[in-house]
């Protein structure tokens, strides 16, 4: 028979053993936690029985129960038990493992040393740091693999598989079962699977544009095979999200009940800082076929249940550690152009007037989409796309059924915003309050715009003003903020809905008085 000859490295995949309960479906959400549904039957000995699904679940979230009526579960319970995994080898340790008691011809790679026939009578260490014992003629000796090994010939039969044994924890249940098999459901939270929702918003014409919403599936959690799976739109409420069931955490109970008094569900934000620091940049190339429709496939059925949004995926199958990218719709829904620029406030946090800030202030070119599709809008990123060219990305905020939302493109280079505010009039010592003196202020206040591209637009101007507004022109919206406290002055949220034309420029006009202090 030719000798088998290995050379250091094996590359195989190691098989998994099946668990009895089976994941059946998935709820997923956005911030990296998912509900599970396993089912399946579990073969019973006097009424105990084992399952191998062993959860990483949050705590007070993990239930078992049988399907069938007259079955009880009464004691479930977490126990280590010893298994011998029949696997395949996934490197040289493994390998020799798998081949003790087998004949070898080991090769030293030292041009003197002729090749050593002997027998493996076993394997002791890890991959790293491998030690073999060898039987040669009627001597024992002891190597160190990785020193020792250049070559490995197996001259009779060669194996690839071994009984791996190892400690793993199950779930011994008890019920009061007779029969040698019932079937079985067992329901809980655990992190490590989420989703991350991406928009496609491609501007047809002047009036309509494709939108299509996509999810990024992150799955750190269990194997999932062909499950039901729903990406859910809205944020769960779980008190105890960072503290593990007792059922299945490994610890002390000291330390679970510090970390459940310590327990404070602050989730972090869906969204990082690639959310919150996406940085502007231009792209220029040729565009590509715009025959390419991003939108052409079957919409995932969705349904609303209390304050949460399902959009439903059959036959998922996505291992540990795998990323996955699933079509959730497309719908063709009406926009329209605006440009909006916020102004700060001339007052700050100290009262003091600061009217240093003149501009040129930036001016946002973005879209207003109006929700008229079938499905209320998750908070995701969103890339704007016009005859095969990117635009720009931003996030679309989240966005109910039947209202709309502000999307940024890009800076307008074309369009000056400059403001500026000049004390008109000063009354002093007119108010005392904790030990400070206020005089009150009139101050007269401009915008300026300039546009000069050549078309119409429409900009927006957000402009918060601290104090009495006296007057401003345009009709603006003019929004008042409740006082905080003992606050002197009324905060407002002035926002101006401004057309102007190509090459034209506006003058906004104000008036307010505001209460400074004296120093």
């Amino acid at each position: 028979m030719k000798p088998f000859i290995f050379c250091l490295i094996v590359w195989s995949q190691i098989a998994s053993a099946q668990s009895d309960l089976k994941i059946k479906t998935v709820d997923v959400f956005k911030n990296g936690s998912a509900f599970f549904v396993a089912e399946g039957p579990i073969k019973l000995s006097q009424g105990t029985g084992t399952i191998g699904l062993f959860p990483q679940a949050m705590f007070g979230t993990i239930w078992l129960a049988s399907t069938e009526k007259n079955v009880t579960v009464d004691e479930i319970k977490a126990v280590k038990e010893k298994t011998a995994d029949k696997r395949n080898a996934g490197n040289f340790f493994e390998l020799l493992k798998a081949n003790v008691g087998k004949k070898v011809i080991w090769h030293t790679g030292i041009e003197k040393d002729a090749p050593i026939n002997a027998t493996l009578l076993a394997v002791n260490g890890s991959d790293d740091k491998t030690m073999i014992t060898l039987k040669i003629g009627n001597q024992i000796q002891v190597l160190h693999a990785s020193w020792y090994s250049h070559r490995v010939e197996f001259p009779e039969n060669f194996a690839t598989t071994f009984d791996d044994s190892t400690f793993k924890t199950v779930l011994k249940i008890r019920t009061n079962a007779t029969k040698s098999e019932a079937p079985f459901q067992m329901i809980y939270f655990q992190k490590g699977l989420g989703w991350v929702p991406s928009y496609r918003v491609d501007l047809l014409d002047d009036k309509n544009a494709q939108l299509v919403l996509s999810a990024s599936l992150i799955n750190d959690a269990e194997d999932l095979d062909k499950v039901d799976l729903n990406f859910v739109v809205g944020y769960p409420h779980f008190l105890f999200s960072n503290v593990e069931a007792p059922l299945t955490a490994n610890q002390f109970i000291s330390n679970f009940l510090q970390t459940l008094s310590n327990s404070e569900n602050v989730p972090p934000p869906p969204y990082g800082g690639a959310f919150a620091n996406i940085a502007a940049q231009e792209i220029t190339y040729d565009a590509m076929d715009t025959r390419t429709d991003f939108g052409n496939f079957e919409t995932l059925k969705g349904e609303a249940e209390g304050d949460l949004f399902f959009y439903n995926l059959k036959n998922v199958s996505l291992k540990k550690g795998e990323r996955g990218q699933y079509n959730i719709f497309s719908a063709n829904v009406p926009y329209r152009h605006i440009y909006e620029v916020s102004i700060p406030n001339g007052l700050n946090q100290n009262q003091q007037y600061d009217n240093s800030n003149k501009g040129p202030h930036e001016v946002w070119h973005s879209v207003k989409l109006e929700n008229k599709s079938n499905f209320p809008w998750t908070t995701g990123s969103a890339m704007t796309m016009q005859n095969g060219r990117a635009l720009g990305q931003d996030v679309l905020k989240y966005t109910a059924l039947k209202s709309s939302n502000n999307l940024k493109i890009t800076v307008a280079p074309d369009i000056l915003v400059e403001d500026d505010e000049k004390e008109a009039s000063r009354k002093e010592d007119i108010k005392r309050k904790d030990g400070y003196v206020y005089d009150l202020v009139s101050v007269n206040g401009e915008i300026t715009i300039n546009n000069s591209k050549n078309e119409d637009i429409t900009v927006t101007v957000y402009r918060p003003i601290t104090g009495k507004i006296i007057s401003a022109s345009d009709q603006p919206k003019i929004k008042q903020i409740v006082k905080i406290g003992s606050a002197l002055n009324q905060e407002n949220s002035v926002t101006w809905e401004i057309p102007i034309k190509a090459g034209e420029t506006k003058q906004l006009k104000y008036q307010y008085e505001v209460f400074l202090r004296n120093y």
